[in-house]
């Protein structure tokens, strides 16, 4: 009886971990999404850390020294997963490491704590030990999507700038493994408004910016527009846009390059033009994942500032 049940939770282990190896692609609003796997490490691991308990738990031990071996475990398997990962085409994260840990060890407290559950005092603090898991677990997913709602709210408005919000939705630096890139509020060349966003382009890659479109429907608007001061020389602005199909390579999505003046640039680009851009199909309208305006290296260490971002219903609207 005892063998099967080692045999059962170590079935029920393995698949766990397995799951920390397994291919993960979001391709739509990948940030929300990553953030609830980084978030479920909590819950996850809480798991590990019983099914630990399951092992020892018929072994001649105290129950304090029981719950130490499960959270031990649990933290050992947490910190290899961590250190494997790459090797599987993964990434290795902090942030999973300290959620994998601090899950383990609050599975660990409410195994220490289960035994006297009958005492009030005891039986508090197991509940307060809940909620503040379940608020770990499951606030940075809800920050998350906060931020998605925004989005939809602000639409067509794409940057604008007023809001912090605004910029948990553009990223810096698309190309990241290639080149450097900052962003940050500025009250300096504003098109509308009282603020802007500032992009400082540095050496190297492809730096620029990244705004997380998830699938917008831009069907019903006839051009794509924003501004664009550039403080200095003039320089070539490249933009790409992804919908749902293949945006694998260059003449599968939306690629354009700009000439940029000095001072201000206020850009119309057709809905139109962008559909027709991917060669042998049309970019889908309906389902907008992905806007990336960047400079190549030739044209870096640059600043420029963007604004008032949005979609336009004609292109004579202003």
């Amino acid at each position: 009886m005892e063998r099967a049940k080692q045999l059962l939770l170590a079935v029920i282990l393995l698949g766990f971990v397995s799951a920390f190896f397994w291919p993960m692609e979001f391709p739509v609003d990948g940030q929300f999404w990553r953030t609830v796997m980084d978030s479920a490490h909590l819950p996850l691991f809480a798991l590990i850390t019983f099914i630990c308990y399951g092992f020892v738990s018929d072994r001649n031990l105290s129950h304090e020294r029981k719950c130490k071996y499960a959270f031990i475990a649990a933290a050992i398997i947490s910190i290899a997963i961590e250190l494997t990962q790459p090797l599987v085409g993964r990434t290795r994260s902090d942030l999973d490491q300290i959620y994998g840990i601090g899950g383990a060890l609050c599975g660990a407290a409410l195994l220490f704590l289960w035994p006297r559950r009958g005492e009030k005092q005891v039986l508090g603090s197991m509940i307060l030990l809940l909620l503040v898991f379940v608020f770990a677990t499951s606030a940075p997913a809800m920050k998350k999507y906060s931020i998605l709602n925004w989005r939809s709210e602000q639409f067509p408005m794409l940057g604008s700038f007023e809001d912090s919000t605004d910029y948990l939705l553009w990223r810096p630096n698309y190309y990241a493994y290639t080149g450097e890139g900052t962003y940050k509020w500025t009250t300096n060349y504003v098109s509308q408004g009282e603020f802007a966003m500032a992009v400082d382009a540095k050496n190297g890659g492809w730096p620029g910016v990244d705004y997380d479109a998830g699938e917008q429907d831009w069907s019903g608007y006839e051009a794509f527009a924003f501004d664009l001061y550039n403080p200095a020389d003039s320089f070539v602005l490249r933009m790409r846009i992804d919908d749902d199909g293949d945006c694998s390579s260059y003449g599968k999505r939306f690629d354009l390059e700009l000439d940029m003046d000095t001072g201000w640039n206020h850009v119309n680009i057709s809905t139109s033009e962008i559909a027709a851009a991917p060669e042998g199909r049309s970019l889908n309208l309906k389902a907008i994942r992905r806007i990336v305006m960047f400079i190549s290296e030739d044209d870096a260490p640059r600043r420029f500032h963007l604004d008032n971002i949005r979609l336009k219903k004609t292109e004579l609207e202003e």
